[in-house]
């Protein structure tokens, strides 16, 4: 199962449209597979709309895409007869080799955008392989397949490479066994494998359709070199865990069964589904797999919708607490203590551990709770406040609670990011731009703070000769005005406070003359 994202947009007098298009279909050959039409919602319904955005992507840095596809939890009643889940490419709407998908989008006065795609579709077809044998001279092995295989060429690869050359000499005897309705291929070729090596099988089927690569053992568990293999990503399914990784997990004979629950592919990489127990798990890939493995199932937590869960690190210092409204989706969450490895100017300064949080790349609903614990001498330092680490690589600063009695931050997030405690106890900057007032042009200063920031006017008062006046904040270009009729003729004191984040103050007078 897949679906589409489509980066598109709307633009009216060459700005874009940051409600995006109006109308959009998805139709794989001729067949209507998803539409949208976006009119009127409340703003309490914001966080649904933002379910057709594909978060993932967007975290990844490759901007804004539309799902052309309605996740299950969107309840908007803006998608027509699409179904909840509906737009998904699967085996129910495409058919072998090439489909055609059309996304059809438009604006709010009806100019069209047309876009036709080729999807190329293989169904997955099990291969089983049996008899393998092995001599000085020759290797000899067998292919199962319910369909009649077209093209066969085989290749050699040592674990741990990702390169496969050509084994050249190989012959097949082809049969169809009617009772068995499979077809069988007895291959034979000269052993001329490399020690150790396995010899990677490709395979077409009807109209050149490729299968997916198989991979045939030459030898037993013992003589194959120990690569290391290396898990990436462990999802559980039900009572069986889904494990994929690099290397080469050296267990022959499950390699060889034909079931699908264990494969290789593009040549150095794995998976595998099994059953295993979540804690001291045991499974046929040997201790250093196993203790990888238990390392992987101590820190992924699986957090379900309408269940309330807390995650504690190991020290007990940080808490992720997950509400019955915290998520979309079932989600399989990491926490784990790592070492710094982005540290501020100086004087800035990181003072707890750094705890990491995944995956990074997943939406929350209404968001998970972080909590964060730190020694009296930390908490009574100036400037100290909760940060989380910023998809371009540096410290954001966290709006957050603090409980004096217990010396805890606390923060609603709706990401989950890499978490510390770091310090500010630089207050910010205030300059005179512009002091000379006129008819045309304001009295500018500059504002700006180096690391905790300034989040809006609120954190700035503005007086002229000691009475409260109001002022233009621009927070993108770190300015403030005080615009000329607020400004009494000649020379006036004007004195602006202001707070960064992390709580540190100034006051700064100017002299200012009005023309």
């Amino acid at each position: 199962r897949a679906y589409i994202a489509l980066r598109i947009f709307d633009q009216a007098d060459g700005a874009s449209n940051v409600f995006d298009f109006y109308k959009g279909r998805l139709l794989v050959n001729d067949s209507l597979l998803y539409s949208v039409q976006y009119d009127r919602f409340s703003y309490d319904e914001n966080h649904l709309v933002e379910l057709d955005k594909n978060f993932s992507l967007q975290r990844r840095g490759m901007k804004s895409y539309h799902n052309f596809y309605r996740h299950p939890a969107n309840s908007l009643p803006f998608y027509g007869n699409t179904p909840r889940g509906g737009g998904m490419l699967s085996t129910e709407n495409l058919r072998d080799g090439e489909n055609t998908v059309i996304i059809e989008a438009e604006d709010y006065f009806g100019n069209e955008m047309k876009l036709e795609i080729p999807v190329i579709y293989h169904r997955y077809r099990p291969v089983a392989i049996q008899d393998v044998q092995a001599t000085a001279d020759s290797l000899k092995f067998t292919l199962l397949s319910a369909d009649s295989l077209g093209s066969l060429t085989f290749r050699q690869l040592i674990p741990g490479n990702s390169v496969a050359t050509a084994l050249p000499n190989v012959s097949f005897v082809q049969r169809f066994d009617p009772k068995m309705k499979h077809h069988s291929y007895k291959i034979t070729a000269p052993n001329s494998l490399v020690p150790g090596a396995v010899v990677r099988v490709d395979a077409t089927y009807g109209d050149d359709l490729p299968l997916q690569p198989l991979f045939v053992w030459t030898g037993s568990k013992s003589v194959l070199p120990p690569v290391a293999s290396t898990i990436e990503t462990v999802v559980p399914f039900g009572q069986e865990l889904l494990i994929k990784g690099k290397g080469f997990p050296l267990v022959p004979g499950d390699w060889q069964t034909g079931t699908g629950k264990a494969r290789l592919y593009d040549n150095n990489k794995f998976s595998v589904r099994i059953s295993a127990e979540r804690e001291n798990p045991k499974t046929p890939f040997g201790d250093a797999f196993d203790e990888q493995l238990a390392k992987w199932l101590a820190t992924d937590y699986r957090i379900v919708p309408g269940q309330t869960r807390s995650l504690r690190s190991e020290d007990g210092n940080f808490s992720l607490r997950f509400p019955s409204n915290a998520l979309h989706d079932t989600l399989f969450v990491e926490l784990g203590e790592v070492e710094s490895t982005v540290f501020p100017p100086a004087p800035y300064r990181v003072l707890s551990k750094t705890y990491r949080t995944a995956p990074f790349d997943q939406p929350l609903n209404y968001g998970a709770y972080v909590s964060l614990t730190v020694p009296d001498s930390i908490a009574k330092m100036k400037g100290v406040g909760l940060y989380y680490l910023t998809s371009r690589g540096s410290w954001g600063f966290l709006p957050s609670d603090f409980d004096r009695q217990t010396n805890t931050f606390s923060a609603r997030v709706t990401s989950l990011e890499h978490f510390a405690v770091l310090q500010d106890s630089i207050p910010p900057q205030i300059t005179a731009v512009r002091l000379t007032a006129s008819a045309n042009r304001n009295a500018r200063f500059g504002i700006r703070d180096s690391f905790s920031g300034m989040f809006n006017e609120n954190q700035i008062r503005v007086t002229v000769n000691g009475k409260w006046t109001m002022f233009i904040f621009d927070p993108e270009e770190d300015w403030i005005e005080v615009e000329t009729k607020h400004l009494p003729a000649g020379t006036s004191t004007v004195a602006i406070s202001t707070s960064d984040n992390a709580g540190n103050r100034v006051t700064k007078e100017f002299t200012v003359m009005r023309r």
